[in-house]
């Protein structure tokens, strides 16, 4: 036994000190024998930096009789707490069952070093063991702070035993924070908790949704040198695909991983039991990681054959290697990084001459378009001054009446004019339906956006996107992006007298793409051809590059495509189509506007 064992021995009375069994930045932890209840427990002692403030005896009662009335069988219960006097300085202590099974962060590592991962069953039952602990803890108002695979215990059960309550809290409150340093691990830590905000529970939620990706991946989503640089990533870098990294794609998986770390605590699962039903539903069935992306049930046909375009992937794209490093990180306090807020720029548009009223007509189709005869009043913009501003653009407001839409409802496809949104329902089974706007006018080299959401009432795979150089019910093109967080580019052709749907893009059917928003969030889509190039854009990101001489020109217009579900509801809340500016131009145009 050292001396500093011998030191605490003497004030802990009825607990005699073993060993030291862990230690981290706010405490250590030794091995210890109840005399009085003969027993092995563990104690955990803070650290003496912890309590440089007077206020902090208060504090550590208040908290550790705060946990202690939390019973819960994924909580470690605690069963005392002390303090004592030493000399000069205060020795804190808490009292808590002694596990001598490994924690998450030794299995992982030990996962690393044989090239492995763990099984889905664990990862599942891990899952679960730690969202109903977060559950209880978070509905009796106890926030953790700190949810990381140290912190992870495991009993002679194989229950996940989440440990360190209130301590991180304790930390927070200290001398050491105050001048507006943060305690946690970085690797691990929320936007909000590395900016320095306000926390609630949606930020434990994503530590977890963090050890959730680690252990199925084998790698973290961002991963660290151990330093607070990596929050810089938590902060910014979007979140990676979880199907890069298993043996076949789960697009429910990438959908659960895009909300459970979505930059705002707004935009997660508000509460960890949601979180844990929307993990099962993607993650522990059977066939969740063995079977390979089936898009069997999806509106849009199997391809029967390829135009061999010319492909340029995406600037932006990353390919990573499926096995990382896992780096386990002590708590640490660090500074908060600051908030850079950067406005989201617009460059201003000159005033439009007069403007557009239209009518849509809509094109059904029944798994093929039946050819229309769309009827369309525009009126034509005067373009001779003003360079680089839209040919029309509409919000679909504007205090425009209603009755000036002609909302054509057939083969099932409704329309509505629903505030300042178009909404479109496409009721039938597997239907691709195309809504033209302003048929009289065709167009060629343009640039078209649109902004539109699929409503979450839809299936999943539904789509919606833009409709350009449109011929016919047989020719034309369509960018979309589907409810899962993917995106495709393809032609509507007729080989043998059968229309069919030719792919542009490389790869599966659909391609999955983390700037692509899913089911109930808004996409910003944005299509721009000159001559045979053309390039798709999802929420400012260019994400493909094709080359196609197929189509010359035609109609635009809205794409929505519907599955056997039956049920695709899609909002769309901006529509514009304008001239291509030419890189050189609208570069300039950028740094005007930025140094403005």
């Amino acid at each position: 036994m050292d001396k500093s064992t011998e030191t605490f021995d003497a004030h802990l009375n009825r607990y005699e000190l073993q060993e030291r069994i862990g230690s981290g930045g706010m405490a250590v932890v030794y091995k210890a024998f109840d005399k009085q209840l003969k027993r092995t427990v563990a104690i955990k002692i803070l650290h003496e930096h912890l309590a440089a403030d007077e206020s902090f005896r208060e504090r550590f009662e208040r908290e550790a009789q705060f946990i202690a009335s939390l019973n819960h069988p994924n909580i470690m219960q605690i069963f005392d707490f002390t303090s004592r006097e030493i000399g000069d300085s205060s020795m804190f202590c808490m009292m808590m069952p002694y596990l001598p099974g490994t924690t998450l962060a030794d299995e992982l590592k030990a996962a690393e070093k044989k090239n492995t991962r763990l099984s889905q069953d664990r990862i599942s039952k891990i899952g679960r063991d730690l969202t109903s602990a977060l559950d209880y803890a978070h509905s009796h108002g106890m926030i953790h702070r700190d949810v990381k695979p140290a912190n992870v215990l495991f009993d002679d059960r194989g229950r996940a035993i989440l440990t360190d309550f209130g301590i991180a809290r304790l930390a927070q409150g200290s001398t050491l924070t105050a001048e507006g340093l943060i305690v946690g691990t970085p690797a691990y830590m929320s936007p909000e908790q590395a900016t320095g905000e306000d926390l609630d529970g949606r930020s434990d939620m994503y530590s977890l949704a963090v050890i959730l990706f680690e252990m199925i991946a084998g790698r973290l989503p961002y991963p660290s040198d151990g330093s607070a640089s990596v929050l810089v990533k938590h902060l910014n870098d979007p979140v990676p695909l979880i199907s890069e990294f298993l043996e076949s794609r789960n697009p429910e998986l990438d959908l659960f991983f895009r909300k459970a770390l979505a930059k705002s605590a707004v935009d997660r699962f508000q509460t960890a039991d949601d979180m844990r039903q929307a993990f099962e539903d993607a993650y522990c069935d059977d066939t969740a990681i063995a079977s390979p992306v089936s898009t069997s049930d999806h509106h849009t046909p199997a391809t029967v054959m390829f135009a061999n375009p010319s492909i340029t992937p995406k600037d932006n794209e990353q390919h990573t290697t499926a096995t990382r490093i896992v780096q386990t990180l002590s708590t640490t306090i660090v500074q908060p990084v600051k908030k850079n807020p950067i406005g989201i720029l617009a460059l201003a548009i000159a005033a439009i001459a007069l403007l557009l009223v239209a009518r849509f007509t809509q094109q059904p189709a029944a798994v093929l378009p039946e050819e229309g005869t769309p009827t369309t009043a525009v009126v034509e913009n005067d373009n001779s001054s003003m360079t680089g501003s839209l040919y029309f653009e509409t919000d679909f407001g504007n205090g425009d009446d209603s009755g000036m839409w002609e909302l054509a409802d057939s083969s099932g496809v409704e329309h509505e004019i629903d505030g300042n949104s178009l909404v479109l329902r496409n009721m039938q089974d597997r239907i691709a339906s195309t809504t033209l706007f302003a048929t009289d006018y065709t167009y060629s080299d343009v640039d078209i956006s649109l902004t539109g959401q699929l409503v979450a009432d839809s299936h999943p795979p539904s789509a919606y996107g833009i409709v350009f150089r449109y011929v016919d019910s047989g020719n034309y093109y369509v960018f979309a992006v589907d409810g899962q967080g993917r995106y495709g580019l393809w032609r509507r052709a007729v080989v043998d007298g059968s229309a069919q749907w030719i792919q542009l893009h490389v790869g599966n059917d659909w391609i999955i793409d983390s700037h692509v928003n899913a089911i109930g969030e808004s996409n910003a889509l944005r299509v721009v051809t000159i001559g045979e190039e053309i390039r798709g854009y999802v929420n400012g990101n260019l994400l493909i590059t094709a080359h196609d001489d197929a189509l010359g020109e035609g109609n635009i217009g809205i794409y929505t495509g519907s599955t056997s579900a039956a049920n695709t509801i899609v909002v769309v809340s901006d529509y514009a189509v304008g001239p291509v500016v030419p890189e050189d131009e609208e570069t300039k145009a950028n740094s005007m506007t930025l140094e403005n």
